[in-house]
């Protein structure tokens, strides 16, 4: 019985030891199926129950977002190992829609896809792959990061975010680690370096203008095709070149375009016919000296020395003497037609650089005020430059002026209240005493002034011109009268033949005259200032008058004249003065009756003797006229000071019409109210 029991648990040994044996071997060889892996096969399995056997077998911990349900399915043919079971674990939650965010070395945390981007992420981003949620910076060197941002946002999931930073100029990617690789490599293609150079291509024959819009429009419609633009063509017309930007390879086919456009031409296509139409200058007195620089511009085309002498090479004073009368079309007209021959006379050259080219000529029409320009095309350009250049609006400057005469202690008064300071003034021809007053009101008011003076009893106002001129051209207003004056006689004598004595006489102007030349640069204004004071002196006991009432043919006149040239900031009030009058009044004071008793009369009178010093004065207040609106608030302001004194005189006197108010609208009776001129 005991050696039957024996025998079953030998029995039974043999058969358990096997199984121990396998089961060690197992344990030891355990480590080596792990990393070879095993094959799974889970249908329609909860997402909990698969996070479990991914967590045991990759040794992370998972935080599952509460918002996370549902089943997945996960088959593999071949065993796999911790690694790729993680990758195939987070395409599958992909799949879904969620995502796996990692949030420390060992933790992940599943949450949906869409609020991946709010959830916190780890700033290391160690070794993301596959669906990770990531953020990635992708530094842009050579484009604008943020003219990628429209053309990368279709190329991520709605979910995913693309945004751009300015400042830093870089690219802020955040999606799954594989959409977030894929774009982050396209940006790198992308942001490459632009090997375009720019290049400038002078022309010998053609415009800029012209060759640019040619070649624009072949540009044009090579872009319609959809072929993109690899290069760019700008013209630069004042060196008559062209400017191309883009690759090597495109800039030599433009160059070689642009060398069989700019060709010489020949025959009767050699210059070019042009109209240009003047605003400002006047063609008959501009043609010459446009004339002149053609002249010049072919004379260096050609290698030859410009011409320094001759009918086409006037003196510098006589050019400028033209630009400035054109504007005013104040010339002589020998001058004029001297000039204009001069500028319809060819310019002839023989050298084999122009031999294909006639002779430029300029031609002035008065009735249209043009310049007919014959001439090559690239000194046709430059000739029309010039003009656009010099036939710009010419500035007008208004001269208001005071001309007063005051007393030394009136001088005195006024200096301090006006404030005056010294400056620098050129002057010359001054007649009488003249002491250098100047000075300058800065920013003053002219109406200001205006009232000071006519509130000084003593000062005598002799006259306020106001007068406007053109820039560097010279205006002038006079008052007063004209006299005759005896310039000669013829009286007869001896016997003989009868004959009538006679007197020749001439008129002359007894005025007060301010002539002004102003000459603006900026808001400066220089000034060539010449006023002169030509009255006569009445004779006291009234000797010297005609039955008519007029001086007599001799009179006595006092001359006062300031001739200075003065620069002063616009606005500004200029003060001359110092020409000084010695006057002596005589007169007697006596007891009436008494003081006409013969021998005995000087006992009741006394003799007065007044001497006094008389200055003249003249404010003179410049005003730069540039635009439109200067004028109306000009031509306002003396239109408002009229319309104030005829309101006082219609309050003083009960009577009188107004002029309406400024910028009112006036109803004018017919003819001049019907809009169409119909009565």
């Amino acid at each position: 019985m005991l050696k039957k029991i024996a025998h079953s648990v030998l029995m039974a040994a043999c058969l358990v030891m096997p199984c121990f044996a396998a089961q060690g071997q197992h344990a030891v060889a355990s480590p080596k199926v792990v990393s070879q892996g095993q094959t799974w096969n889970l249908q329609d399995v909860d997402i909990a129950t698969v996070v479990n056997e991914v967590s045991r077998e990759t040794g992370k911990n998972f935080i599952i977002d509460p918002r996370v349900s549902g089943k997945i399915t996960i088959v593999s043919s071949k065993p796999m190992n911790a690694g790729e079971l993680y990758q195939v674990f987070t395409d599958a939650l992909a799949v879904q829609g969620y995502s796996i965010v990692s949030v420390g070395p060992k933790t992940d945390k599943i949450v949906p896809s869409q609020f991946a981007q709010t959830t916190l992420i780890n700033a290391a981003q160690r070794m993301a792959q596959g669906e990770q949620i990531v953020v990635n910076v992708v530094p842009v060197q050579n484009i604008s990061a943020e003219q990628l941002v429209p053309i990368l946002r279709p190329l991520l999931p709605s979910w995913a975010m693309v945004s751009a930073y300015v400042p830093t100029n870089v690219i802020i990617l955040s999606g799954s680690a594989n959409d977030v690789s894929h774009v982050a490599q396209i940006v790198r293609k992308i942001d490459v370096t632009n090997h375009s150079k720019y290049e400038v291509v002078p022309l010998h024959y053609a415009t800029a203008k012209d060759v640019a819009n040619t070649l624009n429009s072949l540009l044009s419609a090579t872009r319609e095709t959809g072929a993109p633009q690899l290069i760019s063509i700008a013209p630069d017309t004042r060196t008559n070149s062209i400017i191309l930007s883009g690759d090597e390879i495109q800039r030599i086919r433009m160059r070689i375009l642009i060398d069989a456009l700019d060709a010489q031409p020949k025959g009767s296509q050699a210059n070019d016919v042009n109209i240009v139409h003047l605003h400002y200058l006047n063609a008959l007195k501009f043609a010459p000296v446009l004339s002149n620089v053609a002249e010049a511009s072919m004379a260096l085309a050609a290698g030859k020395p410009i011409p320094t002498s001759g009918a086409n090479a006037p003196s510098a004073s006589t050019a400028m003497q033209a630009i400035n009368e054109s504007k005013t079309g104040q010339s002589t007209d020998a001058t004029a037609s001297a000039n204009t021959d001069s500028a319809v006379s060819n310019t002839s050259s023989s050298d084999d650089n122009s031999a294909a080219y006639a002779s430029p000529m300029i031609q002035p029409e008065v009735n249209s005020n043009s310049l007919i320009i014959t001439a090559p095309p690239a000194l046709l350009h430059t000739l029309k430059t010039i003009i656009t250049q010099l036939d710009v609006r010419p500035s007008q400057v208004l001269v208001e002026a005071a001309i007063v005469e005051l007393s030394a202690e009136d001088l005195q008064r006024l200096g301090v209240q006006f404030g005056s300071v010294p400056s620098q003034v050129s002057s010359e021809g001054a007649t009488a005493s003249f002491q250098n007053f100047v000075g300058i009101i800065q920013n003053g008011s002219w109406k200001w002034v205006i009232s000071a003076l006519q509130n000084d009893t003593n000062a005598n106002i002799l006259s306020t011109p106001s007068v406007m001129a053109l820039n560097n051209h010279q205006a002038m207003i006079s008052v007063g009268k004209q006299q005759g004056v005896t310039s000669g006689s013829y009286v007869t004598s001896g016997s003989g033949s009868s004959s009538n004595p006679f007197q020749t006489t001439q008129r002359t102007n007894f005025d007060l005259s301010l002539t002004v030349t102003p000459q603006v640069t900026d808001q400066l204004i220089q000034m060539a200032i010449d006023q002169q004071d030509n009255r006569i002196i009445p004779d006291e006991n009234d000797a010297g008058k005609s039955k008519d009432g007029e001086s007599d043919a001799n009179p006595t006149t006092n001359h006062t004249e300031i001739k200075t040239s003065v620069l002063v900031n616009n606005g500004d009030i200029l003060v001359l003065g110092g020409l000084i009058d010695d006057d002596d009044n005589m007169g007697v004071e006596k007891i009436p009756l008494l003081g006409d008793i013969p021998l005995l009369g000087h006992i009741f009178s006394y003799r007065t003797k007044d001497h006094n010093k008389k200055n003249l004065m003249m404010f003179l207040h410049p005003v730069i006229i540039n635009a439109e609106g200067t004028a109306n608030q000009v031509t306002g302001s003396r239109y408002r000071y009229v319309r104030d004194l005829q309101l006082a005189w219609q309050q003083e006197n009960g009577r009188g019409t107004p002029l309406p108010a400024w910028n009112t609208p006036v109803q004018l009776p017919k003819p001049f109210g019907d809009a169409h001129g119909q009565q």
